[in-house]
């Protein structure tokens, strides 16, 4: 085929992040990546998400949201790859 190449398909990866600027650039970042970033500014709002999608990877970046703690550990459930706070976090230090 002569065509234009395709570009794989994108991939939904949440953005849990309070303040709206790091929500754009994580947002932003994961695009770049070949990712489909969907942005929440609380993780209830990304738990909610979570009845319907399994995300591949997810972005995190709370702190004192009780309900960040059960994100946490459904993401890993599920075998996403997390970034929590700006740093990789391996599936036993959630």
């Amino acid at each position: 085929m002569n065509g234009p190449a395709l570009r794989p398909a994108a991939r939904r990866a949440p953005v849990v992040a309070d303040d709206p600027g790091e929500r754009r650039e994580f947002c932003a970042d994961l695009q770049e990546a070949g990712y489909d970033p969907v942005a929440f500014e609380s993780c209830d709002g990304a738990m909610a998400w979570l009845d319907e999608e399994t995300p591949a990877v997810a972005v995190v970046r709370m702190g004192g949201d009780p309900l960040c703690a059960e994100l946490l550990n459904e993401l890993e459930a599920r075998g996403a790859e997390m970034v929590v706070n700006g740093e990789p976090a391996a599936a036993s230090g959630c």
